[in-house]
């Protein structure tokens, strides 16, 4: 089985470079897919921003006017009564779980963000020494990033937004080593309905006709790295291609022949006696412990995709041959010793294997006989006799205190302990006699 698996894996150079050639081909369409997948979770995020803008806008306001505001209050001016009472305060649910979610996001990734509003039509960073901000944070250093200036800006992503009175207007928005494609022009034509799918709260989108956004409110945050990395690192799709890919290479028609060779010498080494394979302790394995064994060691290695992702992704890597060559070699020869246990079924017939192989048979069989015997020695007992009846008696009555003493709860142990205190105390009295 060594010598299989060390020929095994000694074709993954060439199973390596029929990779390199197929990966060549659809590079193209890798690279389309893996920007479609970017491009995506760039647009999630910004939308996530978006809602979180808004939560914040939500926190300023009841700051400056020194009061509880609910957020359907203040997105629904005017228009709450035609809101259910229901749709209410889910509505103030989900805006207070947004609002959570996204400092706690901030804090995660180390991020900064800023809110502030205009004063006297001009930007938060004042011109002429007006128009002085209002914050929620602390974040001043984000101002530039309010005007849109990201020339010397050293996080590589970043996201700006101004509601204006003509809607959402989009300054600036970067994410670092992701393809934004046309996230950007989604995100700058977001709706109120798609802060209601952001925050979660996608039912009550029948009403986003009746929300009212700021005006004059300009909202930044910044990361130090891309928020978004762990999102994409590496996909399903890329898992199937990888897979799909490490077959076709010849890896799949290898490990087959294999398996069908190990086969082969399992059903035809045994006819040779002076091998003596398949006579000793390894030979007479039960099919049940063998069969359990490969299922076992098959589910933890996941041989019908994880192993071989695990070994796609490893013939770059000829350090870890040996050990391949180690996990081939027991896989090859766990299966040997179950088409071994598979070719005995058929050699000595299904019923003498079930008698003389079988461990679950042998102990069915053994309980049986167990169960007989002690059945016959009840059967042969004399019920009749004085001594047995009354040793029955006493039984049955012990039962029942017993059962009594059960149905006492904790004071019952306290009866169970007395009892055999008792019990103890009548039956040395009863030998001395």
């Amino acid at each position: 089985m060594t010598l299989l698996a060390a020929a095994l894996v000694g074709l993954y150079p060439v199973f390596r470079q029929r990779m390199q050639t197929i990966q060549a081909a659809s590079a193209e369409e890798n690279a389309r897919q893996k920007q479609a997948r970017q491009e995506a979770a760039a647009e999630e995020w910004g939308q996530q921003m978006y809602a979180g803008a808004l939560c914040l806008y939500w926190q300023l306001v009841q700051k400056e006017q020194g009061t509880v505001v609910s957020p359907a209050e203040l997105f629904f001016p005017d228009q709450g009564w035609e809101l259910d009472r229901s749709d209410q305060e889910q509505f103030d649910q989900y805006v207070e779980m947004a609002y959570t979610n996204f400092l706690d996001r901030m804090e995660e990734g180390n991020g900064r963000y800023c809110l502030a509003r205009e004063k006297d039509g001009e930007s938060p960073e004042g011109q002429g020494g007006g128009g002085e901000a209002e914050r929620t944070n602390r974040a001043e250093t984000l101002e530039p990033l309010l005007q849109g200036d990201t020339e010397d800006w050293k996080d590589a992503s970043y996201l700006a937004l101004r509601f204006g009175s003509q809607g959402l207007e989009l300054t600036a928005f970067s994410l670092e080593n992701c393809y934004l494609g046309d996230s950007r022009e989604r995100l700058a034509g977001s709706t109120p309905g798609d802060f209601l799918e952001a925050i979660g709260c996608r039912e009550l989108r029948r009403y986003e006709g009746l929300m009212a956004l700021p005006e004059g409110v300009w909202f930044a945050v910044s990361f130090s790295r891309s928020p978004v990395e762990d999102l994409f690192p590496y996909s399903w799709e890329e898992a199937q291609q990888l897979y799909s890919q490490t077959l076709e290479s010849g890896l799949g028609l290898a490990v087959l022949a294999s398996f069908a060779l190990v086969t082969a010498l399992a059903l035809v080494l045994p006819a040779w006696r002076r091998l003596g394979i398949g006579e000793g302790r390894l030979g007479h394995l039960p099919l049940e412990i063998t069969a359990l064994a490969f299922l076992l060691y098959a589910g933890m290695l996941g041989l019908s995709y994880n192993w071989i992702l695990f070994v796609g992704r490893t013939l770059a890597y000829p350090a870890l041959y040996a050990f391949h060559i180690i996990l081939w070699a027991f896989t090859f020869g766990l299966w040997f010793c179950l088409i071994l246990s598979l070719r005995r079924v058929f050699t000595d017939g299904l019923g003498t294997y079930l008698r003389r192989q079988c461990w679950m048979v042998r102990l069915l069989l053994g309980a049986q006989e167990k169960i007989r015997r002690g059945a016959g020695g009840l059967i042969r007992m004399g019920w009749m006799d004085a001594g047995n009846r009354r040793l029955l008696k006493l039984l049955g009555i012990h039962a029942l205190v017993l059962a009594a003493f059960c149905c006492a709860g904790v004071f019952g142990i306290a009866g169970v302990l007395l009892y055999s205190v008792a019990l103890f105390y009548l039956a040395v009295r009863q030998r001395d006699r």
